[in-house]
Formats: C-alpha cells, structure tokens, sequence
C-alpha cells in the first residue's frame, strides 16, 4: 500500500535568494554539527577531563575561569555512555537540520513547513537560556531564528494568497 502526501506539500517552487539563505544558514548548521558529532564518537573511549585540561594549559586559558572551570567540571562527569548519547543527538539535530536545508534549496514546500516547526521548538528553550543567563551570542542567535521563523511564515502565508487568486 503506498501513501502519497498532498501534491502542493511536494510540489517544487521557484527558488527564491531569502528560502536559498536560509538553507545555507541550515546546511553549515548541520555541517559543524556532523563535525562535532564526529568529534564527540572519536573521543569516546578517551579521558575527556585529561584533554581538556591539556587543551586549557596549551591554549593558556585560567582554569579559575567561570566558563572554563563550567566546562571542566561537566567533563569530569562525562563516561563513554554519555558520550554517546551526547554524540547520537548531535548527529539527529544535524540530520535535522541537513533535511530543512536540502529540502529549502530543491524549493520543497514540506521543508518549509518542517523549517518553521522545528525553528519555532527552540523559541521556548532559547528564551529559556537567555533568562538564565544572557549573553550576545544567545540573543543573536534568537533573533536569527525569530527571523527566519516570520520570514517563512510571511512566504508561506504570501503563497498561498497568491494561489487563491489564481485558483
């Protein structure tokens, strides 16, 4: 038995420079996220606590440092299980994410969808995050994702008016 989506949820649209921005923006996402993943599946079976520590004497960071002591303390609490936990949702997120992009530059109208409930989940858990703690890097990236979230949403929106007065 075969079931076939709606044919306006497959049908391809010009593609247009903003729904191409957006993934690129989606794809790079995923690209450093497979990177990280990688990462995290390599270091696995290693000390983690030891490699950081190596890497904040190389780098000459303060280890008294509230962000730096933060992350050396999580990493002590780290063992190969976690890790790869940590390392399967990093690599769903970029599968995620590799998805809305490859799906926003063939102009599928699914990938629009999908790109708008997905950047609409992390509102919540980045407000979250800025109310804890605020910094520039959270907000910008809040601004972004509520940016692509109304433009999205404005296109959709702007489509399928265009199609009433067509139809």
């Amino acid at each position: 038995m075969q079931v076939n989506a709606p044919e306006e949820m497959v049908t391809k649209r010009p593609k247009i420079g903003g729904l191409r921005t957006i993934a690129v923006f989606k794809l790079l996402k995923s690209f450093v996220l497979l990177c990280t993943a990688a990462g995290i599946f390599k270091m696995v079976n290693q000390d983690l606590s030891e490699l950081l520590w190596r890497w904040v004497d190389f780098l000459r960071l303060d280890s008294g440092d509230r962000y730096v002591a933060s992350v050396l303390i999580r990493a002590e609490d780290m063992n190969p299980e976690k890790m790869k936990v940590l390392g399967w949702l990093t690599l769903c997120y970029a599968m995620i994410f590799l998805t809305e992009g490859a799906g926003l530059w063939l102009g599928l109208r699914w990938a629009e969808w999908l790109t708008v409930i997905v950047t609409a989940s992390f509102v919540p858990v980045e407000c979250y995050e800025i109310a804890k703690h605020a910094n520039a890097i959270k907000i910008g990236l809040l601004c972004v994702n509520l940016a692509i979230f109304a433009y999205l949403i404005w296109y959709i929106r702007r489509d399928r008016r265009a199609g009433a007065r067509t139809a």
